[in-house]
């Protein structure tokens, strides 16, 4: 008896022992919850602060009668058309990170009430919600192509659609003829949302697939005959392309990651209803699935994290091009000074802000010469920056050939019109800039940077007093008549025989900038008036390399100091002392990389 007691007591003991999971099945749940809504607000809306900001400045929505009507007649018009409206928001970026954040948290929590996801497995209620993070977030170079931005809240908005079709099908399961009901409102429905009504009644179909009725055999076809069919009739009478009208408003195949994700999103949804029979089997929850649960949402939100696009250098050029239409030169050159290999559009971006801080000359060729390529498959090489670049050198009809250009191949967006707008006021052309700015007024928050530029209109001295660097824009304007081409920089400066004083020197640079020498000993001799007393160390050194390849009397005219000259000779001197080139980049810099010379020798610079 004595021992059964010990045993029993033991056993009680064992019991007491057991550590439980310190929260409530309920506290686990709304505690996932709460990290995942926080996790989504401040990665989007925090570190992702830019990509928002870009992905409404790459927006382009009106609020008009004609801009509605011009997009509901295309397949998913009214999905496209709140999805645009909404991208708005992406204006301040907090703002839109809080939208977005709430759509996907609603999703998660549509996906538990819908297929009542039992607590030890309240984890798979946050995949759909998770993946269409992780594609928001991997959008990246994507907003330099032809992207639509709508995309962040069509497919957040679309999924939420699929989940009320797929509510009312099972509102509808004991009715007679509910599916067939439920199937015809999401037919109707491909005409507004698009491709996310065939997901609809795909879930439908795989929701149908888990009855044992014969019901089925009939429904399935009828389904697989509607996804089929839909889009059919609608490119018909949309005139599209029957793949486009199948797949509107999803990201297109050209952009694979994006596309690939969405895909699996909208997959998952659909897969739930083969899974909720073994999901309610087995035995109720326990501490240790908590703990599971818990664990792997915490995992989730560290894959979204570490698959996800982050690329600083990226993330600076959006900053920059955002500190640009600000006209905040000097953080762009701070901007600019954080990165150790630059990419074109920060180079390009920190010549714009030297050029308006007046220190061009001097500082142009103090940075990184070597430029990081990126790895996108998207239109990285297609120069961005030209717009604000020929802008600001004074050629605005360049600037404004550029625009149209890209409003053409990566789509319409305010950033075009804005720059369209600018250019127009430069020129004095009231009337195109009257209507620029009329259609900019028409947005949630473009409007109040058309009303400011309003005001500038006929008055080109308030425009030159709120932004003094476009008086140098206008003063330098070339005089000459000559044909708007798509030509680079430096090739449009050698395309005027005559020019001002600053772009003359501008024009040395771009010789130089390109290591283009015989163009530099020509436009040179131009620029005997203006380096009387001196001249920028940079061209002093070109000057230097031209006479150490061959030309010695370039320097005559010139006054270049002895020691100077010799310091560039001691520069290529050192280099040969060198095995490779790779090796002289390395050990020169620190004593040469801040000098044209280096530049000249280590740079990969293209225009």
């Amino acid at each position: 008896m004595k021992n059964r007691n010990t045993a029993s007591a033991k056993k009680t003991q064992k019991k007491v022992n057991v550590k439980k999971f310190p929260f409530s099945e309920q506290q686990t749940i709304w505690g996932a919850r709460t990290i995942f809504f926080l996790f989504s607000f401040y990665f989007l809306g925090i570190y992702n602060s830019e990509l928002m900001f870009k992905l409404q400045n790459a927006n382009f929505f009106l609020n008009n009668s004609v801009f509605f009507d011009t997009t509901m007649q295309q397949s998913a018009g009214l999905l496209i058309y709140i999805s645009g409206f909404l991208t708005q928001l992406l204006y301040y970026p907090l703002l839109g990170a809080l939208a977005i954040a709430l759509l996907l948290s609603s999703i998660e929590l549509a996906v538990s009430r819908l297929y009542k996801i039992p607590s030890k497995w309240f984890l798979l209620s946050f995949l759909p919600s998770g993946i269409l993070l992780l594609m928001i977030s991997s959008i990246g170079y994507a907003t330099y192509d032809r992207f639509d931005t709508f995309l962040v809240f069509s497919s957040t908005i679309g999924a939420i659609c699929i989940l009320c079709l797929l509510w009312l099908s099972k509102s509808l399961a004991k009715t007679k003829g509910g599916v067939f009901i439920s199937m015809a409102v999401a037919s109707a429905m491909f005409f507004l949302i698009g491709s996310f009504a065939l997901f609809a009644i795909l879930t439908i179909l795989a929701n149908e697939l888990t009855k044992t009725g014969k019901s089925k055999y009939i429904h399935i076809p009828v389904g697989i005959f509607l996804i089929g069919a839909l889009p059919y009739l609608t490119c018909i009478y949309h005139i599209e392309r029957y793949k486009h009208t199948l797949l509107s408003p999803i990201a297109d195949i050209h952009f694979l990651n994006l596309f690939v994700l969405t895909i699996a999103a909208l997959a998952t949804l659909a897969t739930y209803p083969l899974l909720e029979k073994r999901l309610h089997s087995g035995e109720g929850t326990t501490s240790k699935g908590l703990l599971l649960n818990a664990a792997g949402t915490l995992l989730l939100l560290a894959c979204i994290f570490h698959f996800s696009f982050r690329d600083e250098n990226f993330r600076t050029e959006l900053k920059m091009q955002r500190l640009c239409e600000q006209h905040d030169w000097k953080q762009m050159l701070e901007t600019a000074n954080q990165v150790e290999e630059p990419t074109k559009a920060i180079a390009a971006y920190r010549i714009i802000a030297l050029a308006n801080k007046n220190i061009l000359a001097r500082e142009l060729f103090r940075y990184p010469c070597i430029e990081k390529k990126s790895a996108s498959q998207y239109l990285t090489d297609q120069p961005i920056y030209y717009e604000d670049l020929f802008l600001y050198a004074s050629f605005p009809n360049n600037a404004y050939l550029w625009s149209m250009e890209f409003w053409v191949t990566t789509g319409s967006t305010y950033e075009h019109l804005k720059k369209m707008a600018l250019c127009a006021l430069l020129n004095d052309e009231s009337d195109l800039a009257k209507r620029y700015i009329g259609l900019l007024k028409q947005t949630m928050f473009q409007s109040k940077w058309a009303e400011e530029h309003e005001q500038y209109i006929d008055h080109p001295e308030k425009l030159f007093r709120k932004y003094p660097e476009f008086v140098k824009t206008k003063k330098e304007m070339p005089v000459q008549d000559k044909i708007i081409t798509m030509e680079p920089l430096s090739k449009t400066y050698m395309s005027y025989s005559k020019m001002g004083t600053a772009s003359v020197e501008r024009r040395l640079l771009a010789d130089i900038y390109r290591k283009d020498m015989k163009a530099f000993m020509i436009d040179i001799i131009e620029a005997q008036s203006v380096y009387k007393d001196g001249m920028p160390s940079c061209i002093k050194e070109a000057l230097v390399i031209c006479a150490i390849n061959g030309n010695p009397k370039i320097l005559m005219p010139f006054r270049v100091e002895r020691p100077f000259a010799q310091e560039v000779a001691n520069f290529f001197n050192e280099i040969r002392t060198y095995s490779d080139k790779e090796t002289a980049a390395k050990a020169l810099k620190s004593k040469y990389g801040n000098t044209y010379s280096y530049y000249f020798v280590f740079s990969d610079t293209e225009e």
